[in-house]
C-alpha cells in the first residue's frame, strides 16, 4: 500500500492545484461549480473486494456552502456543510461502482449552494484512482475516448457515458470491439443506446478504444481508463473526466516528472482534420491527423513535450509508474491542461489521510 498512499498524496495536491484556481465563469475549463454529475467505473476485475468510493468536496465561496450528494445506485440523499476553505470527504455507497459493459442507474449527482471543487475517488487493496470532476456547465455533447495501453485477461479499457437530468440519445462510433448488453458490435461499429435521467452506460474491451466517438442529444459526462493498467510498477486503476471537444485548446506543455528515469505518454488526439506541430525535447517536427487520430509521444526526463495546433486537440498524460529511491509510484491517467488555462496563483491541498 505504500506506493498507493505515496501516489494520492502526490497527485490530489497536483490535480487540486488546477482545480481550486479558476475564476468564477462559465468557462468549460473552469473546474469550480454548483452541480457535478460522475459515475464510479470498473476497478480492477470483478469480484475483487469492495470499492471505497467517496466524493471530495473543497469550497471555493466565502460562504458557508451546504451541498447535497445524490446517489443513484442505493437513492439516498446527503447533505453536508463546507466551510470556507475547508474541503470534506463524503463516503459514497459501493454498489455505485459500475461492472461489465452495460447500462446502469448508478450516477452520483452533487448539488451546491455556491461554487465548490469535486474530486472522485474509486479505492480498492493496491488500485485507486482520483479523478477531477468537470461542473455540469462546462459538459458538451462531443468526446473522444482515450484508454491507455495494456493487455491483459483479467482487466479491461473502459468508458463510461452519463446522462444529465435530461437524459440523453447517445451514438458511439467504436475504434475497437466491445460487448455491450450482451451484444457484439465489431470494430467500425455504431452503439446507439438512449440514457434515461441519470442514467450510465460503461463500455469495456481488451483492445484500444482510443479515438472512439461520442456524440449525444444532450450534454453527457464522459470517464475513460482502464480498470487495472500496468506498464513500468504495479497494476492500478485509472479513470479521468474527459473535456468535449468544443472545450479543447491549441497548445499544451507536457513536462516531465521528477521521479519518472524511464518513460511517460502523452497522447494527442484529434476530432477532425489537424496540423499537429510539436517540439519535444528539442527535435521539431509537425504531423497531419485526422479524425479519431491518436498520436503518442514518450516523455523522458529530458525530453518535454510543447504541442501546437491549428484546431483545438486533446492531450492525455499516461504516468506509466515509477520507482525513485525507496518509492514506487503506480500508474495515472490525466488530462492536460492547455497554456490558456494556466493561472497566477494556486491552492494545494491533499486528501486527508495520505
Amino acid at each position: 500500500m505504500g506506493s498507493l498512499w505515496s501516489w494520492w498524496a502526490l497527485w490530489a495536491g497536483a490535480t487540486l492545484l488546477w482545480g481550486l484556481t479558476q475564476e468564477a465563469t462559465v468557462d468549460p475549463r473552469n473546474t469550480g461549480g454548483e452541480e457535478f454529475l460522475t459515475a464510479f467505473l470498473q476497478n480492477s476485475e470483478p469480484g475483487y473486494s469492495t470499492a471505497s468510493l467517496c466524493v471530495f468536496i473543497s469550497s471555493l465561496s466565502e460562504n458557508t456552502t451546504s451541498v447535497t450528494i445524490l446517489s443513484q445506485a442505493d437513492g439516498t440523499s446527503q447533505k453536508v456543510t463546507v466551510k470556507p476553505g475547508e474541503s470534506v470527504m463524503v463516503n459514497i455507497n459501493a454498489n455505485a461502482e459500475m461492472t461489465g459493459s452495460s447500462t446502469f442507474q448508478r450516477a452520483v449527482v452533487v448539488h451546491s449552494d455556491h461554487r465548490i471543487s469535486v474530486q472522485a475517488l474509486n479505492a480498492k487493496p493496491g488500485t485507486a484512482e482520483l479523478t477531477l470532476l468537470w461542473p455540469v456547465v462546462a459538459l458538451g455533447t462531443e468526446y473522444f475516448v482515450l484508454t491507455p495501453p495494456g493487455f491483459s485477461a483479467q482487466h479491461v479499457k473502459e468508458f463510461a457515458v452519463v446522462a444529465g437530468r435530461a437524459g440523453a440519445s447517445v451514438t458511439i462510433s467504436l475504434k475497437a470491439a466491445v460487448t455491450f448488453r450482451n451484444t457484439f458490435h465489431p470494430a467500425g461499429g455504431i452503439v446507439n443506446v438512449t440514457l434515461e435521467p441519470y442514467e450510465a452506460a460503461q463500455l469495456q474491451s481488451t483492445a484500444d478504444l482510443s479515438g472512439s466517438r461520442v456524440t449525444a442529444s444532450s450534454p453527457v459526462a464522459v470517464l475513460s481508463g482502464h480498470s487495472c493498467v500496468q506498464k513500468h510498477t504495479n497494476c492500478n486503476h485509472v479513470v479521468e473526466q474527459l473535456l468535449p471537444t468544443s472545450a479543447w485548446g491549441t497548445q499544451y506543455v507536457v513536462p516531465p516528472l521528477t521521479f519518472q528515469s524511464r518513460y511517460d505518454l502523452a497522447y494527442v488526439v484529434a476530432s477532425q482534420t489537424t496540423k499537429l506541430t510539436y517540439n519535444h525535447g528539442g527535435t521539431i517536427g509537425s504531423r497531419g491527423l485526422q479524425r479519431g487520430d491518436v498520436a503518442e509521444f514518450e516523455i523522458r526526463p529530458t525530453r518535454p513535450l510543447y504541442l501546437s495546433a491549428d484546431v483545438g486537440i486533446q492531450v492525455v498524460l499516461f504516468g506509466t509508474g515509477a520507482i525513485k529511491g525507496q518509492m514506487t509510484y503506480d500508474p495515472y491517467l490525466v488530462l492536460i491542461p492547455d497554456v490558456a488555462a494556466y493561472c497566477s496563483a494556486y491552492v494545494i491541498k491533499s486528501i486527508p489521510g495520505t
